[in-house]
């Protein structure tokens, strides 16, 4: 164990200290994307320098920001939902400004995504299937729960925390999945039965939902057989940004007589807050969320809360690091089946409606890039995620159900443009689990591994990846 410290110390080290390799002569990119037409700013448009890594977003006035990028000739390309693309080549000699006006469109085109290929890529450029979510679409429903945003995704089918992407696994209620699911590219999969967890971040802090459908990077391993959903961080803004939604509902009365089990109506409502502030080389984070669900049937209620704090640090225009902290609680009964077609939303008879699950959940991670060169970045990422689960039951009753779970990650990769065609993306990966559970015992699981990927675009129109 203290070998372990010791290695991740000496790596976080070096990476502190590795910006002072960036080359001198670096300049920075400003400006805004306007529409056309009406000459009013563009929110979420994507600004991509062509076959480089570089890349970002516009902000609530339009306006983006793209900094450390060395000397020379480049062509800029500016995208957004709705819009004709636009592409202006520049020679960049100095800190330059520049504007785009884009045209309206009917149809979508371009969008800008990270999940597949784990780094800035065109949609149209990944050789995946794969489908972003941005937030103004979960925004505008009102929508608390990720399970109802995850079905809007063609070919996602989910049932209580599990999916299945194209009918690669099946609903095995929290045993293991097929699906990795990320948070920035870190894993946010408990180390005990491997299952995803769902509604531990508030929405507010999510700037968009990446699905990425079946096996086609070597990036992710046997972990994503079945797809990959990665949630992308909101960035804070330099103004300041409070959010804060609620909801509320009630359930109508079933349909027949015998399906009653309330003299009153049930409810279900929720509320968030979130605000966010970046003072000068530091960026601030701070939501939590409540959700309280009594359900239609008997015995099938929940409540759930999560607090979230994203902290982010430039070291310089080309160094950045991000750290993470969550913590969520929930506590839900043991819905499984009705009891009978006259009694739909009742459990069985010998059902104990006293007993109940309680799960927590728990982050600490940090995320590190740095950029060497115009073609050469690295990133690092190191999580602890720890998960607990038990019922109320005593822990002399057979029944009693509890598990314990610290899952390690650390990740190193480095991602290089060989040439205008070529694309190699290697890493290495380290994971530890370890459990203590009365069902499983004390278990300890260590996995090591390795990758490389390379993307040829040498020919128009055609990308091999292997």
């Amino acid at each position: 164990m203290n070998n372990k410290i010791k290695y991740t110390i000496s790596l976080f080290l070096f990476l502190f200290l590795a910006y002072k390799s960036s080359a001198a002569d670096n300049f920075s990119l400003t400006g805004a994307v306007l529409d056309k037409s009406t000459n009013e700013a563009i929110i979420g448009a994507t600004v991509q320098l062509e076959r480089t890594s570089y890349g970002t977003y516009t902000n609530k006035l339009g306006e983006y920001t793209l900094k450390s990028i060395p000397r020379g000739n480049y062509v800029i390309i500016a995208s957004a939902v709705g819009y004709e693309t636009q592409k202006q080549p520049i020679e960049l000699i100095s800190d330059t400004t520049l504007t785009f006006n884009l045209a309206p469109k009917v149809f979508k085109t371009n969008e800008i995504i990270i999940t597949a290929n784990k780094q800035f890529q065109s949609i149209q450029e990944i050789s995946n299937s794969a489908f972003v979510i941005e937030q103004k679409s979960f925004n505008t429903t009102n929508q608390f729960n990720f399970e109802e945003i995850l079905k809007t995704v063609p070919g996602v089918e989910v049932y209580k925390e599990n999916v299945s992407i194209r009918g690669s696994d099946g609903f095995d209620f929290g045993i293991g999945s097929r699906t990795l699911m990320m948070l920035d590219g870190i894993p946010l999969m408990s180390g005990d039965n491997g299952d995803l967890k769902f509604n531990i971040i508030p929405f507010s802090d999510i700037d968009r939902i990446e699905v990425v459908k079946g096996a086609g990077s070597a990036l992710y391993g046997t972990s994503a057989i079945g797809g990959v959903i990665n949630l992308i961080s909101a960035e804070p803004s330099e103004q300041g940004e409070f959010n804060f939604d609620s909801f509320f509902g009630l359930y109508t009365k079933p349909t027949y007589k015998s399906w009653e089990f309330s003299s009153s109506p049930t409810n279900k409502y929720g509320i968030q807050a979130a605000y966010g502030k970046k003072f000068g080389s530091l960026g601030m984070i701070v939501s939590g969320n409540y959700l309280r669900d009594e359900s239609y049937r008997l015995y099938d209620d929940s409540y759930a809360y999560s607090g979230f704090t994203e902290l982010s640090y430039d070291f310089t225009s080309a160094s950045k690091l991000k750290i993470y902290g969550l913590f969520s609680l929930s506590d839900n009964a043991d819905w499984v089946y009705w009891n009978s077609l006259d009694s739909a939303t009742r459990p069985p008879t010998s059902t104990d409606l006293d007993s109940r699950f309680i799960s927590s959940k728990s982050l600490i991670a940090a995320n590190y890039n740095h950029i060497f060169s115009e073609n050469i970045f690295l990133n690092f990422k190191t999580s602890a995620f720890f998960t607990h689960f038990e019922n109320n039951y005593s822990s002399s009753n057979p029944d009693y159900r509890q598990s314990d779970a610290l899952s390690l990650f650390n990740e190193l990769q480095l991602t290089n443009h060989l040439s205008d065609w070529l694309l190699l993306t290697s890493g290495v990966a380290f994971t530890s689990n370890t459990i203590d559970a009365s069902m499983y015992g004390n278990q300890l699981q260590q996995i090591y591994s390795g990758y490389s990927q390379a993307e040829f675009a040498y020919l128009k129109n055609l990308i091999i990846t292997a």
